[in-house]
């Protein structure tokens, strides 16, 4: 589940850096 926790981060900031929060 390591994996999974990552890649959630991940797209975490990624979204973060779409809407510039």
């Amino acid at each position: 589940m390591f994996i999974l926790s990552l890649q959630f981060s991940l797209g975490t900031r990624t979204l973060t850096k779409l809407f510039g929060y």
